[in-house]
């Protein structure tokens, strides 16, 4: 952290030292909030523990699970009696006639019977039990109601790493803050130091240049000149 503050600032005083432009603390906090990578990963682990605290909140939630499938079979299942359809109507032919010669059943009787038998007798004797293709979809509906206490106790957790990320993220935004307001006004002391000295050297050399001339004129002695 102390390296990438450095960096900034050095950018900062060969900035003004080229430009003569002076960046204010809040310019220079936010460069460095913007250029600092511990405090992007920080603001990372914010966003992460607030997506696990809304997944912890939907624990409260009841579940829905969907289920779909598909077969395709060969062939279509079935029945077919067809090829029984002749016996059959044979033996309830024979069942009639037997019933008219024996007295049990008039002509009348046998006759209506027959009637209401053929169309029955005229109909395919086949049933399809299942297609070649056939899906299923099937949902199952989860309500949490009793979980002893580890639904709480995920959420209180989750409430937890969340309001752990959000003071790390302080501390560590508020370390460099304090670094940088140290180097920030050391900077700018420093800079006032190379004013003050840069006028004691102009003051200096002007006070050795009267000495040269007053040397010059005689007025005072070579070994004074030495001595300033």
């Amino acid at each position: 952290m102390k390296q990438r503050i450095i960096t900034i600032l050095a950018i900062f005083v060969a900035y003004t030292a080229t430009a003569q432009v002076n960046i204010s603390l809040r310019e220079a906090f936010e460069m460095m909030c913007d250029n600092n990578p511990t405090l992007k990963a920080s603001e990372r682990a914010i966003s992460a523990a607030e997506y696990e605290r809304r997944a912890t909140r939907g624990m409260y939630l009841p579940t829905i699970d969907l289920t779909a499938n598909y077969t395709l079979l060969q062939r279509d299942i079935a029945i077919d009696l067809g090829g029984n359809k002749g016996v059959i109507t044979e033996s309830i032919n024979n069942l009639i006639n037997n019933g008219v010669n024996s007295g049990i059943l008039s002509p009348d009787i046998a006759e209506i019977i027959a009637d209401g038998l053929s169309p029955i007798i005229s109909q395919p004797w086949g049933y399809t039990l299942q297609k070649r293709s056939l899906g299923t979809i099937s949902a199952n509906i989860t309500m949490p109601i009793y979980a002893g206490g580890r639904i709480r106790a995920a959420n209180s957790l989750s409430d937890i790493e969340l309001q752990k990320s959000g003071y790390q993220y302080l501390a560590i935004k508020n370390a460099m803050l304090s670094e940088l307001i140290r180097c920030y006004y050391g900077v700018a002391v420093q800079s006032e130091v190379v004013v003050v000295r840069r006028e004691v050297v102009r003051g200096v050399t002007q006070h050795l240049n009267d000495a040269i001339a007053l040397e010059e004129e005689g007025i005072i002695a070579h070994s004074t000149l030495l001595y300033i």
